[in-house]
């Protein structure tokens, strides 16, 4: 009955979002089946999309269909199509899993952050430092198909890592800008993955100082993230 009335509660975002859906009967053979979301406090890019997808267990009686449902107070910042969540721009979107004719249901959130882009940091701001960086993930090399590496002053994002190779070293390459040559705090290095949509900040903190270089070739300067690291909103 409770999972019910969760479903009930939730026909207004149906309607919102230009769908209503009329669960059909099922079979009583729902007894002890639960289902969960796939996704646990996801992280995405704007621009970027999130497969809905979750788990029975044991497993779906009557392959019933699953129904999404998605809210939050920007309606804009996302669209659910085709079972995916994109990404529009900044927010928080509750996502709701139900199957069965509501007897199991799940929710889950999703933190979408602004797309990382290159302003034009290079006639924005007259100082940069550069890091010559080898980054891991979790123990692994950083993926630059996947993943993407930026470097925020005072809460803005002044840099974005660049993966090249010299000498047949494979490093990335980050510029941090800012408008004055000291006094811009720490620089925190974030890191975001679209595959696992994890948004990873690194534990090391660097004071911000103008035509400083960090790392070579030789010696490559380390950054690194963990899951365990703290994971927070912008």
């Amino acid at each position: 009955m409770k999972k019910l009335l969760i479903i009930l509660t939730l026909l207004p975002l149906l309607t919102s979002c230009g769908d209503f859906f009329l669960f059909e009967q099922e079979p009583d053979d729902w007894e002890g089946v639960t289902m969960k979301i796939d996704f646990r406090d996801a992280y995405l890019m704007a621009g970027d999309t999130l497969p809905l997808t979750a788990t029975f267990t044991p497993k779906n009686p009557n392959e019933s269909p699953i129904y999404w449902f998605a809210s939050s107070d920007d309606s804009e910042c996302f669209k659910v199509f085709n079972d995916s969540l994109v990404g529009l721009s900044s927010g928080t979107v509750s996502v709701m899993a139900s199957a069965g004719g509501g007897m199991v249901s799940d929710i889950a959130n999703v933190t979408i952050i602004d797309k990382w882009e290159d302003p034009g940091f290079q006639t924005l701001f007259p100082y940069d430092m550069v890091f010559y960086a080898e980054v891991t993930v979790d123990g692994e090399a950083f993926d630059d198909s996947t993943m993407m590496l930026g470097a925020y002053v005072f809460g803005e994002l002044r840099g974005i890592g660049c993966m090249k190779t010299a000498f047949d070293i494979n490093y990335i390459e980050l510029r941090v800008w800012a408008d004055s040559e000291s006094l811009q705090g720490n620089v925190l290095f974030k890191c975001y993955d679209r595959t696992s949509h994890k948004f990873l900040e690194c534990e090391d903190r660097v004071e911000y100082s103008a035509y400083t270089t960090y790392g070579t070739l030789s010696n490559l300067y380390p950054i690194t993230f963990k899951s365990n690291d703290n994971e927070e909103d912008l």
